[in-house]
């Protein structure tokens, strides 16, 4: 359901936990928040909307858990994964956007989902049922030049 356009216009700080990897597109309706000071984005960016610099007022950026880079389920989308829009974020002081490109699962036959995978270094220290890797074959590392 659509924002109402009176609470969309007065907000401030958003999150959003997304299911799987997400192109900039869909992100876009972000960008008419002209007062949004703080946007949390978990788990799935491909990459940010051209849009996204004129959110001028915008303070903090976190993208954690995303797959900024060469994500290979995408074949056929192409996109930048920090536009040069964010130039224009003059006002942004905070800036996440570790873990990209990780996989988590539960461990079990199909876990890591092959020998290629290699842990995080938190699935290493945590020994939980659960555990994060970095599937080169799948995702390339994400190097921006910031």
């Amino acid at each position: 359901a659509a924002l109402q356009s009176n609470v969309a216009s007065s907000l401030r700080w958003l999150s959003l936990d997304l299911v799987g990897p997400t192109q900039p597109s869909v992100l876009e309706p972000l960008c008419r928040l002209r007062h949004l000071q703080a946007l949390r984005i978990l788990n799935g960016v491909v990459g940010l909307p051209e849009c996204i610099g004129d959110v001028t007022t915008l303070l903090a950026l976190d993208i954690r858990g995303g797959f900024l880079g060469d994500f290979k389920p995408i074949a056929g989308e192409s996109s930048t994964p920090l536009p040069k829009s964010m130039n224009r974020l003059s006002n942004l002081v905070f800036f996440v956007a570790f873990e990209q490109g990780q996989i988590e699962c539960k461990f079990g036959p199909k876990c890591p989902p092959h020998s290629g995978c290699e842990p995080s270094f938190q699935t290493v220290a945590d020994r939980e049922e659960t555990g994060k890797f970095i599937c080169e074959d799948i995702h390339k590392a994400w190097r921006e030049d910031l």
